[in-house]
């Protein structure tokens, strides 16, 4: 825990509050100033605080989390598709389920690394074309 910010969060403004009340002779006066200056306080540090990549759109962290759900899903789909194909269509349908987990690495690898950069514009991820 990081008790000077803790002390910097709650205790500066609830010192202020007592001076306040003590000065202004009102204590709902005093509350009212230190609540206020917390919530200054919380609001500013968290401008501060950098927001990570994959919360900002357009860039490639924010597109490859959003294309890791839609992407888990379908490989699950395509599992369980497995699971009643006929026996010749096993082979292609295996391929096709290791081409999109080789995707869900790069794409985990892309938001665990809070890629900042430009992403491509769309959300999506690239479909299985062999035969």
């Amino acid at each position: 825990m990081n008790y000077p910010r803790l002390a910097l969060t709650v205790g500066l403004p609830a010192a202020v509050g007592v001076v306040a009340a003590r000065a202004l002779g009102s204590t709902g006066y005093g509350i009212a100033i230190g609540v206020g200056l917390m919530v200054v306080i919380v609001a500013i540090v968290a401008k501060l605080r950098p927001a990570p990549a994959s919360s900002k759109p357009g860039t490639r962290a924010w597109e490859a989390k959003l294309t890791l759900d839609v992407l888990v899903r379908t490989i699950a789909e395509r599992v369980e598709a497995t699971r009643t194909a006929p026996a010749e269509q096993l082979p292609k349908k295996i391929r096709e389920i290791t081409f999109l987990t080789a995707q869900v690495d790069e794409l985990a690898s892309i938001v665990e690394h809070n890629d900042a950069s430009p992403g491509r514009g769309y959300i999506g991820f690239d479909a299985y074309q062999g035969d």
